[in-house]
């Protein structure tokens, strides 16, 4: 009796043991630091990017339009700008969901220290978003 006992907490152990090793591996491969700096360098070679169509565009409609060039480019800048703003959202969408179902995947006592060690700018949020997904589960 005492044997299967022993077997079968040994087996739960072993696959305990199993999920911890791969988390880890998966934590160690998801940087969160990383991710914010390849953002935060995306964010600013965008902004370089809209700044550098605003200023060719601005070179060419001077030309054509001396005295409305301000105004022309205004509008132009503010097209691209809008276009970026809403691919950056979609973006920073993609990630934030991305981020909050990898923490659902973790053991639930684990899913706090993440956040609290990992996120530091956002953690108010994705605890906030954690405190809703456990009422859900628990309704």
């Amino acid at each position: 009796m005492y044997v299967i006992v022993f077997i079968i907490q040994k087996s739960q152990i072993d696959n305990q043991k199993n999920v911890i090793n791969s988390m880890k591996s998966f934590m160690d491969i998801f940087k969160v630091d990383e991710v914010k700096k390849y953002v935060e360098i995306k964010t600013e070679s965008m902004k370089l990017n809209v700044e550098n169509i605003i200023e060719i565009r601005k070179k060419e409609f001077k030309k054509e339009f001396e005295t409305d060039a301000e105004n022309v480019i205004r509008k132009i800048a503010e097209n691209d700008l809008n276009e970026f703003e809403d691919n950056f959202k979609d973006k920073y969408n993609e990630l934030w969901n991305e981020l909050l179902d990898f923490i659902k995947l973790l053991p639930e006592d684990m899913r706090n220290q993440y956040i609290e060690n990992n996120l530091i700018f956002t953690k108010e949020s994705f605890l906030s978003e954690l405190k809703d997904y456990k009422d859900e589960i628990t309704e």
